[in-house]
């Protein structure tokens, strides 16, 4: 399942790489990198961002199924659920597979991450 997943996310994983080789961006970042004048993506330790339109937020404790993120500036969807969310701290799903993972609403990637949600 995450070998599909990851298959489904060449595109963007292509362009972020060669975004990374032409201007020295990572393609996995800080989430200060991108809202440098939001505090509280500042001190955030485990989240990060796929580009400028991809958060995920890894789950470290065993046993959970519910986790808690903070979603910068943006309309945000999470990736398993479909569900919107905006700016703040959230308890979102993290079921074992699916962990909290959001795209930003107005992404040109939108499309091909709903469909890797819906169908994966």
């Amino acid at each position: 399942r995450l070998v599909e997943i990851h298959a489904a996310l060449k595109p963007l994983l292509k362009e972020l790489a060669a975004e990374n080789s032409a201007v020295g961006l990572p393609v996995q970042r800080t989430l200060f990198l991108h809202y440098p004048d939001d505090t509280r993506c500042l001190t955030e330790q485990f989240e990060y961002l796929l580009g400028t339109d991809v958060l995920v937020a890894p789950v470290w404790q065993a046993d959970v199924t519910q986790w808690q993120v903070y979603l910068p500036e943006g309309d945000w969807i999470h990736l398993w659920t479909g569900k919107a969310y905006g700016k703040g701290d959230h308890m979102v799903p993290a079921l074992p597979g699916n962990p909290p993972v959001f795209y930003r609403r107005d992404s040109r990637w939108a499309p091909l991450l709903a469909a890797i949600g819906s169908k994966i």
